[in-house]
Formats: structure tokens, sequence, C-alpha cells
């Protein structure tokens, strides 16, 4: 039995443990398979001890695991401090989770409202795969690398790269905008990401629709076969703490569509007939809802209530296809 295939028996293991089976006995049908191709015509006592063994090592390391996910250290203010701005002529590489075939972003929405702001800001840049956010200096995506300067966070990179590039400009994409236009932009951003980003991470990890498809989300991410429902699960116990602690997990269902459902009425309302929200030009604020609304309506891993939701404001879907064919054309061509 090699080493990875003690790591992925192990991994099974963990998963039993951590559900609660009453005895050794009370193994998924997978490990059992796994267990007999591994170690092939070994006698009893061996196949049991191995057993025992991976027991033992899989208890530790879901203990440190599980320890390391949910205990709420003591608060600290971080020593990175992000620069706001940097040289025009470094090159800007945005870090991000593996994509997705037809999306014009990313599987974040937040990662996406950056790839969408440098497309419309006409800005080149590359982009860097990542599995995991915990590479960034706030342990979040998007980051972007930009000659010596790492800058993380949507709202930090937009600011740095509109100082880097926007000499004094209130908005990249837009230009010269008033004091008022400027303060909508902000308003209309922070109204975009108050409810509905919980919403979709609702309806992508904990929602049952959303649930079920969690290893396919995973396996496209690059985690191996007999890790995704494993990943799966522990994403999603993290996710409920989260929601807990943030306020939104103590609201059912209902009142989180509600939730939901007020803000995109919000949305559409404020757009109306507009080919975007401050006019006849792209801002900031369309590079945040077109971000969301690409991974809502393209992602193909949410349950499908939170896609219904969206598809009942016919402006916004219409929104989201004109900003993929206009400025997206070349990577979706074979998804328009």
């Amino acid at each position: 039995m090699t080493a990875t295939n003690y790591a992925a028996a192990a991994a099974f293991a963990a998963v039993a443990v951590a559900i609660g089976s009453k005895s050794a006995s009370v193994w998924p049908a997978a490990l059992q398979g796994f267990l007999e191709k591994s170690v092939g015509t070994a006698s009893a006592p061996q196949v049991q001890a191995s057993i025992t063994t991976l027991l033992v090592a899989a208890v530790g390391y879901l203990g440190l695991s599980l320890k390391r996910m949910f205990t709420i250290s003591k608060p600290k203010i971080p020593d990175f401090v992000t620069p706001l701005q940097g040289n025009p002529e470094d090159a800007i590489e945005l870090v991000d989770y593996a994509g997705r075939a037809g999306m014009a972003g990313s599987i974040s929405p937040y990662v996406s409202k950056i790839h969408a702001f440098l497309v419309f800001a006409k800005l080149p840049y590359t982009t860097k795969r990542v599995s995991s956010p915990e590479a960034g200096p706030k342990d979040k995506l998007p980051f972007i690398h930009h000659g010596p300067n790492v800058v993380p966070d949507t709202a930090f990179i937009m600011a740095y790269l509109r100082n880097t590039y926007g000499k004094g400009k209130k908005d990249l994409i837009l230009g010269p905008v008033t004091d008022e236009q400027r303060a909508k932009i902000e308003a209309y951003i922070a109204l975009i990401e108050t409810s509905l980003p919980f919403g979709m991470a609702y309806y992508r990890l904990l929602h049952p629709q959303g649930a079920a498809r969690l290893p396919k989300f995973f396996g496209e991410m690059g985690v191996p076969g007999p890790m995704q429902g494993i990943v799966g699960a522990l994403v999603k116990a993290k996710m409920s703490k989260i929601f807990i602690a943030g306020g939104m997990g103590r609201h059912s269902q209902q009142d989180l569509d509600w939730l939901v459902q007020k803000d995109l009425r919000c949305m559409s309302t404020l757009l109306g007939n507009q080919p975007y929200l401050l006019g006849k030009e792209p801002s900031e604020a369309d590079a945040t809802l077109f971000g969301l609304l690409d991974v809502l309506l393209y992602d193909g891993l949410l349950g499908e209530p939170m896609v219904d939701m969206v598809k009942k404001h016919d402006n916004l879907v219409k929104y989201t296809a004109r900003i993929r064919k206009t400025f997206f054309a070349d990577k979706l061509k074979e998804h328009l």
C-alpha cells in the first residue's frame, strides 16, 4: 500500500470518524473497496492493523484540521499595510481560483469583479491560478501582484489601480466623475455586496441542491476524487459557522430569500432601461454587479432557487448577457 493510498484511505477514515460511526465495521462502501484493492491478499490481522493505523492517523489529522478551521483566535491588528499606489509601468497579475468554462471571470464574484474592472478599464493583465485563498496576504482572494507590491481586497485593488493609472480620476473606467457620482458608485457597491453574495454562498454550499454538486465543484478546482466529498463537507461546516457568526446564518431560508429578492429588486430598479448603472458607460459599480450576476447566472453549480430569483428580472439577465458579448466575446465565443 503506497503512501498515496494510505493518505486517501486515511481521508476516508476521517470521514467515517467525523460522521460518528459507532464501530469500526461501519465504513463507507468506497473505503471498503479501496482497502480491498490496496491490501490485496494480506491476512486479516494485517488488514485490521492497517485499518487501526489509518484510524489513529485520521483522527489525529482530522482533529488538527478541525482545530485550525474552527478555533476562534484572539483578534489582532494585522501587520500587513495595503499599498495604495504603484508604478504604472509594472505588469498586473491577478491571482484567482481555477476557472470554469462558460464564465467571463471567476467562480468568485469578488474575483470576477476585478476581472471585469480590468477589462472595462482596458488594463492588460495576466492571471495566476491558486487553489486556496490562504495564498493571499489577507487569506482571501482576489489579490494582485504589481511590481514589488501585493494588493489584496477588491476595494483596495480598485483604489490602488485608480491611483496608479487614473491620475486623480474618481473612477478609472468612467474617467472624470463628480463627487455625487462617486458616492453613488460606492453606494451601489455596498448594496450589491450586502446580501447577494451571502445568498450565492448559501445556495452554492449549504442548500441541498448546491451541496450535492460540491464534489463536482471541488473536482474542477483540482481536488483529487477521493478527497472531493471530504473537502466539501469541511467547507460546508466552516461556511455554516461563518454564516452564523456573521448574522446571515441566523435567518431561515425564507428570510434570506426575502433579503436577496429585496436587493435584486433594488438593483433592477436602479438599472432600469439604462445600458449601465450610471448611464451609457460602465463604472466600478458595474464591475461589481456584473461580477456577481455572471456567477449567479452562469456558474451552473448553485441551487436553482437563487438562479430563478435573478431570472425574474429581465433587465438584469439582458445586462449580463450584453456585457459578456461586448467585453468577453473572445473568451466566451463557444458559450454566447
